[in-house]
């Protein structure tokens, strides 16, 4: 799933999956990073994030496993104990977001709206 500011900018995203390769499980100070999987940023997602006019570079591309403030060292410990079954996720959606910013508590994720989806798997 790839988060984009309005629904038209889905339709320039060409239909092919979109595989990633994992990084490992981290945590940051943020409240929507809280613990997550991070993944390399591929040639493949740099050239999307650019085509939509989007900045490649300092992108830190992760999947949220957990939106809550929790001590750092409850953080630390989570993340070393997450297994991670997989070393490639395959994402096959985009879908566009409508979110308010900063997000720093459960409240504001409950306004978040999802506004258009689009499958990558080429039909036919």
């Amino acid at each position: 799933r790839i988060g984009l500011g309005r629904a038209e900018l889905l339709e320039k995203i060409p239909p092919a999956p979109l595989e990633l390769k994992v990084a490992g499980v981290d945590y940051c100070d943020g409240f929507t990073k809280t613990l997550f999987v991070r993944f390399v940023l591929s040639p493949a997602l740099a050239t999307l994030r650019e085509s939509l006019g989007l900045e490649a570079a300092g992108y830190d591309p992760h999947l949220s496993l957990l939106y809550c403030s929790m001590p750092t060292a409850e953080k630390r410990l989570l993340a070393g104990t997450v297994p991670l079954p997989v070393r490639r996720v395959r994402f096959t959606a985009a879908e566009a977001t409508r979110c308010m910013l900063p997000v720093a508590a459960a409240t504001d994720i409950s306004t978040w709206q999802a506004i258009a989806r689009r499958s990558l798997v080429p039909a036919g």
